[in-house]
């Protein structure tokens, strides 16, 4: 759990009001996380999940050593974070999406050569480290650029390559793809998903994209207003929007035969759109999408046909909706 005390507004509204501030403690205890718990295996690649304000940075920086909790322990790679941060951090990397470790008017090469020597690493390993990222990350081209002439895409591809320079176990990455375009999120998402495969390298990326969430990771948790309300696979969390699947069907027919048997039962809906397509909505948990499709395959001419499936961020939405945490974690 960590709670932060914040002046609350009423009081700074007037001279009275500042004046009783100087004798009286005016502020007010937020909890940005409310007794949130879980574990990560190694080399698992986690999607940490939730709104605005919901305690993604929080727990990130308590993982690292930043912060300190108010309440309740956590253990990283058997470091108690924020009481033995200067051993921890030789074992991890992390990457702040709107923040830099990088030195703004050096070139690139030049930050990497003084992260080599913050973390003691001789010669022959900084060569090695710089050879691997570089390849990883393509950034051949920008080691010899100053930062500040760098593109975003750029800076983020640099910056993970320097919390990878020492070769970390864990990977915390709080939005690393923000802003960034789709070719270089594919580069970046490449790079960690060859990390975790092949390194074992361990991941746990906090994001609103979920291209990230759905390229690089197996699992996700979610918290909302310092809660966890759901840890578990992304197929069971797909799964949360609930039964209802859709099929559209492309037709060689403007006027498709509707008589397929399953037409005008209650688990299945039709709807016939000018361009030639059949959209069929079922309830998967009565009707299978394979007897749809032999059904409809049957009696019309069918050039093409794709299932669409619920999308992660509906059911992502539907937790922040949902406000009982207890009923979502039973899901």
């Amino acid at each position: 759990s960590k709670s932060f005390k914040v002046h609350t507004d009423s009081p700074a509204n007037s001279l009275t009001g500042r004046i009783r501030r100087l004798f009286r403690d005016t502020r007010a205890e937020i909890c940005a996380l409310d007794r949130v718990s879980f574990k990560v295996e190694q080399g698992e690649a986690v999607a940490y999940l939730g709104p605005n304000g919901a305690g993604k940075s929080t727990t990130i920086k308590l993982l690292c050593g930043i912060l300190t909790p108010s309440a309740g322990t956590a253990s990283v790679l058997g470091y108690t974070p924020w009481k033995e941060r200067k051993s921890l951090v030789r074992h991890i990397g992390v990457v702040f999406g709107q923040r830099s470790q990088l030195l703004w008017d050096l070139p690139v090469k030049e930050s990497f050569r003084f992260l080599a020597t913050i973390y003691g690493l001789s010669k022959a390993q900084e060569h090695t480290n710089n050879r691997f990222i570089s390849d990883l990350m393509d950034l051949d081209e920008l080691l010899s650029k100053p930062v500040r002439e760098l593109s975003l895409g750029q800076r983020v591809r640099c910056e993970i390559g320097a919390a990878l320079l020492h070769q970390p176990k864990i990977l915390l990455l709080d939005e690393p793809t923000i802003g960034l375009d789709l070719l270089v999120k594919d580069r970046v998402r490449e790079g960690l998903r060859y990390l975790r495969k092949e390194l074992g390298v361990t991941i746990l990326l906090a994001s609103h994209d979920f291209g990230d969430v759905e390229a690089i990771c197996d699992r996700a948790i979610l918290i909302n207003n310092g809660l966890l309300r759901y840890d578990g696979g992304l197929e069971k969390l797909r799964s949360l929007t609930g039964p209802a699947r859709t099929i559209e069907f492309t037709l060689e027919q403007s006027t498709p035969n509707l008589e397929f048997g399953l037409n005008g039962s209650p688990e299945v809906e039709c709807e016939v759109t000018e361009d030639n397509k059949l959209i069929i909505k079922f309830d998967s948990s009565k009707v299978t999408a394979q007897k749809i499709i032999a059904a409809v395959t049957s009696s019309n001419g069918v050039t093409d046909f794709k299932i669409i499936e619920p999308r992660l961020e509906d059911a992502v939405r539907e937790l922040y909706i949902n406000h009982d945490p207890k009923e979502l974690l039973k899901a």
